[in-house]
Formats: C-alpha cells, sequence, structure tokens
C-alpha cells in the first residue's frame, strides 16, 4: 500500500472518498476531499508557483520573515467571481466548501482543509480594461494541490470535488497521481536565479505635469470639504527585450522586503505579483490585526539621516491628518463586527520597507462568531490608504480624474482557511506582468496641503523600486 493510503486517523483515502461521497448523495451538493502529505521542508514555493501549469489559475503567498508560503496550483473550486456582494458570496462559499468537506492525511501529518486564494479587483464597478483580461471582480479559489511551508514542515494537500456518482477507485487514482507530481516539483531549487538585469525596448510614462495638477486639484477639493482624503495613482508600461522572469522577481521581492506579504495571481497569459507591506486583515484563532499605513516618506542614505527623516514623518501635520484619517475609518468599520477592538498605545509608529518609510497604527481584537477573513476583507475595502475618505466621494473622484484601470492594483489579495483564518494584504507595491511587458503602479495620499512636486517625486520613488524587482532598467 502507498504512503497515499496509509491510515490517518483510521480512514484510508479511499474510505474518506466514500464518506464524501455519502454526504453529497445527502446534500445534492459536491462534497470537497481533502487528502494531506508531508513534502520536503526545503521545497522552494516560488519555483512550485513558476513551473505550475500556467492555463490555470495559480497562486503564491509568501511571508519571508517567519518563512510561511502557500503555493497553489490547478483548481478544485472557484467562488463566485461577481456581484454586488462579492466579498458575502465568496465567504458564504468558503463556509459551506469547509463546512462539508471530508480531510484526510497520511500517518503522523494533520488533515488540512480547504483553503481558498486569490483576489478582488479594486473597483468592480469600473469597466475592465484590455490589459486586465482573464481577472474578474473576485477570483478566489481553492487549488486542486496545495503546498504549504510553515514552522520548518511542508506539506501537500490535494482537493477534488466528489458527487454521489463519484468511483472511489478512481478518484483515489487521480488524486495519487497530482500528488506523485507535486512532490516531483516541491523541492529546492538550489540557489534562486535572480537573471540578469533586462533592457527596455519601450517605456510609456505619463507625463508629470498633468498628474501633479491633478493632484493640485484634489488637494483643493480636500480644502473646500468634498472629502477629507483622496488617493491617487498612476502607471508606467515598460517592454523588454526578453520576458520577465517571474520567479526571479518573487525572489527578488523576497529577499529584499523580508518583512513584506509577496504574492503572486497567475491566470492564462499574465500575473499579478507584488510585494506589500500592508496587511489589511490578519485572523488567526478569532484574533484580528490590521495594520494601516498612511503617510511615507523617503529612507536616508546614512543611519543617522534615517532617523532625521523617520522624525520628520512624525512631525509631519500632513502626513498625520492623512493617516488619522485612515485608522478611524477603520476602526469604524470593525466595531460592529469585533470585540475588544483598539489601536496600539504607542501608535503610530515607523515600518521601514527597503525604499519608504510608512507611518503605521497596528490595530488589534477579537471578532465575533461566524466572522472570516473574507467577511473583514469586504467591510474594509477600499481603506482611506488606497481609496479616500468619505469612501464614495472618493472613488468617484479617483474615477474621474484618474484615466487607467487600476485592475487590481490596491485590491484585496490574500487566502482564507478554515474557521475563517486568513491574511489579506493590500495589492500595492505592485506590477502586471504579461510576457515581455508589465505595467507598474504607484500612489499617494492626497490631504488639503499635499504638494503636487513632493505626491510625484513619492511615487517616482514607489516606481523605481518595483522596476528593481522586475529586474528591469
Amino acid at each position: 500500500m502507498s504512503a497515499v493510503l496509509a491510515p490517518a486517523a483510521g480512514m484510508l483515502l479511499e474510505d474518506a472518498i466514500g464518506r464524501a461521497r455519502d454526504r453529497a448523495a445527502f446534500s445534492g451538493e459536491s462534497v470537497a476531499v481533502c487528502w494531506t502529505v508531508s513534502a520536503d521542508p526545503h521545497a522552494d514555493a516560488v519555483a512550485f508557483f513558476a513551473e505550475a501549469d500556467a492555463t490555470m489559475p495559480r497562486t503564491l503567498w509568501l511571508e519571508p520573515a517567519r518563512e510561511f508560503a502557500l503555493a497553489g496550483t490547478g483548481v478544485a473550486a472557484i467562488l463566485p467571481s461577481g456581484g454586488e456582494d462579492r466579498f458575502g458570496a465568496a465567504g458564504d462559499m468558503v463556509r459551506i466548501l469547509q463546512r462539508s468537506a471530508v480531510c484526510g492525511a497520511e500517518d503522523g501529518i494533520a488533515p488540512v482543509g480547504p483553503v481558498a486564494l486569490g483576489g478582488f479587483r479594486f473597483d468592480p464597478v469600473r469597466e475592465v480594461s484590455p490589459e486586465w483580461r482573464g481577472f474578474p471582480s473576485a477570483l478566489l479559489a481553492v487549488p486542486e494541490t496545495l503546498l504549504r511551508l510553515e514552522d520548518g514542515a511542508a506539506t501537500l494537500t490535494v482537493t477534488v470535488l466528489v458527487t454521489s456518482e463519484s468511483d472511489p477507485a478512481v478518484v483515489a487514482g487521480g488524486i495519487e497521481r497530482s500528488l506523485a507530481r507535486a512532490r516531483s516539483n516541491a523541492r529546492p531549487s538550489g540557489r534562486p536565479s535572480l537573471s540578469a538585469p533586462l533592457a527596455i525596448t519601450k517605456r510609456e510614462v505619463p507625463q508629470a505635469g498633468p498628474w501633479k495638477s491633478m493632484v493640485a486639484e484634489a488637494a483643493a477639493d480636500v480644502r473646500s470639504g468634498k472629502f477629507d482624503k483622496v488617493v491617487l495613482a498612476r502607471s508606467e508600461r515598460v517592454s523588454c527585450a526578453e520576458e520577465i522572469d517571474v520567479a526571479a522577481t518573487l525572489h527578488r521581492m523576497a529577499s529584499s522586503n523580508p518583512t513584506a506579504m509577496v504574492f503572486a495571481v497567475g491566470v492564462p497569459g499574465a500575473v499579478f505579483l507584488g510585494a506589500s507591506p500592508e496587511t489589511l486583515v490578519r485572523l488567526e484563532d478569532g484574533r484580528l490585526r490590521t495594520t494601516p499605513l498612511a503617510g511615507s516618506i523617503a529612507r536616508g542614505e546614512t543611519r543617522e539621516q534615517d532617523d532625521q527623516l523617520a522624525r520628520k514623518l512624525l512631525r509631519s501635520e500632513k502626513d498625520r491628518i492623512e493617516h488619522d484619517v485612515v485608522v478611524g475609518a477603520i476602526l469604524q468599520e470593525l466595531d460592529p463586527v469585533c470585540l475588544d477592538l483598539a489601536p496600539a498605545p504607542n501608535a503610530p509608529v515607523i515600518v521601514k520597507n527597503r525604499t519608504v518609510q510608512h507611518l503605521a497604527t497596528p490595530i488589534s481584537g477579537r471578532v465575533r462568531p461566524g466572522v472570516s477573513a473574507v467577511d473583514i476583507a469586504g467591510r474594509l475595502h477600499p481603506t482611506p490608504a488606497v481609496g479616500g475618505y468619505p469612501s464614495e466621494a472618493a472613488l468617484a473622484a479617483i474615477r474621474s480624474r484618474e484615466g487607467f484601470d487600476r485592475g487590481w492594483y490596491a485590491g484585496p489579495v490574500g487566502w482564507c482557511g478554515p474557521g475563517g483564518d486568513g491574511h489579506f494584504c493590500i495589492g500595492i507595491r505592485s506590477a502586471l506582468v504579461r510576457g515581455n511587458e508589465a505595467i507598474l503602479y504607484a500612489g499617494c495620499g492626497i490631504v488639503a496641503d499635499s504638494d503636487p512636486d513632493t505626491e510625484y517625486a513619492e511615487t517616482c520613488l514607489k516606481l523605481k523600486a518595483i522596476g528593481a524587482a522586475l529586474g528591469v532598467v
């Protein structure tokens, strides 16, 4: 008998499939079977993602600082992709799948329930532009095969949907074949290849003047009381002589941003990837954490200069106002679904990334029973840190002024597992890659006394960092 069929809590693989078939017959709905085995603890999650079938959705979530990774390939189930309540519909489907799933594992391994990974468009109302084809309003999928790296251990979980008509022997054979392929791909890749810098054959950068004028007009709108804050973004397109190396890009992001959340969502022909510094929601055992960032300044060339810039940011009235708007809005949104909700007493604090420093306020609390990470993401998005405040007025200004489709830029990206636990970041410090072309995105929060030249310089700094990660010169 193969290791895949070894007993897990007294249950063989075919027993698990038979139990799922019985549940499917009773409910009239498909039921997920999740089967988990051990994997090489030194497996490279980035390589696992990069080598997956690019004609199917694939996902990566990587937290270098705590050596945690999820990499999903193939699709067992895709959750609702649109509608007015896209977060609510996706959250409900996650709960239904997880509640009915039959989970087993090889001997000595803890069973793992269905984990859904993916993300959401920033603005579901705006018309989808051609470059964002393949990225729907919501794409949250349970992968057929999931590699999980945590606490120095690694597992592989294959998930399949079983109906009342499924043949347990046939399903078991398919699971075994999937695990064999996954184990072959879930291996150390050696020293990651970071590839040589790519030569740019074409660069499209919108003129600075109109963007700065847009910032000045938005600041005037804040002063006149139309809204308290609006976040304005811009994009830059590059074409390279060769195809952009997605794996090398992700490795560079992880090594240069160890405290960030490195993510990638691949659809046929394209990958949206980034290294976000901002947690939208992290939910673990009912405990919620979110860390809004708003207010930015550059890093210094020396430690002394770096500290001086940090102190300048903490003293900046403009940045503190921008930051307080974000924190206040998040506390207001979370209060109905949380208990003991409170910001950290010493906030705001400075969070340092490779090229930028931010004001940050950690917020924590306990969620009420039945609330999931997807539910919280839906309540918070778009936060004032990426949209503005009040939300509807700020979104109207973004739609009328920015002149391009953000797509998934600044939307929630992440995962949700059993019990509602999960982690979503805001999809910033990001780019959309299609072969040898990429679109880079960056934005800034605009308040009453925002200076157009300063805001433009901030976006240049952010775009430069993304370009460096992509390996373009």
